[in-house]
């Protein structure tokens, strides 16, 4: 934890269903003019893509809390490329539906959340992001 009272955690497979629900409510939030058209087909497919994904290393999900309150979240889609001459093995990760509740913005959330993601790709051999 932080001076800020801001903690940050790599997510696991019994955070899928949280992360789901922040990734809807990110959804909502930048487009409010869709409404309710998130229905339950949407919700059952993200919670089988995270599944598979952190199942087979694909995806990564994070989730930031202030002061105990879950604040935020986004998601690390970890992807190969081809080889190159003097590279041969190239990773990159794609980040995805960062997001930070309304309440928790403009207090440093974003901010340490995206400096643990970048610390972890490192970690995890990532090239680029």
């Amino acid at each position: 934890m932080d001076g800020q009272g801001i903690e940050v955690r790599t997510a696991g497979i019994g955070d899928i269903p949280l992360l789901t629900a922040l990734r809807l409510e990110f959804s909502r939030d930048i487009r409010p003019e869709r409404g309710d058209d998130v229905d339950g087909r949407v919700k059952a497919a993200t919670l089988e893509y995270m599944e598979g994904g952190m199942a087979e290393g694909t995806f990564l999900g994070y989730l930031a809390q202030r002061d105990r309150e879950t604040a935020g979240a986004c998601g690390l889609l970890i992807y190969d490329l081809p080889p190159l001459i003097g590279r041969l093995r190239r990773r990159q990760g794609h980040l995805l539906s960062f997001y930070v509740r309304p309440a928790h913005r403009r207090r440093g959330v974003g901010r340490a959340l995206m400096v643990h993601v970048i610390r972890d790709a490192r970690e995890r051999g990532n090239d680029r992001l």
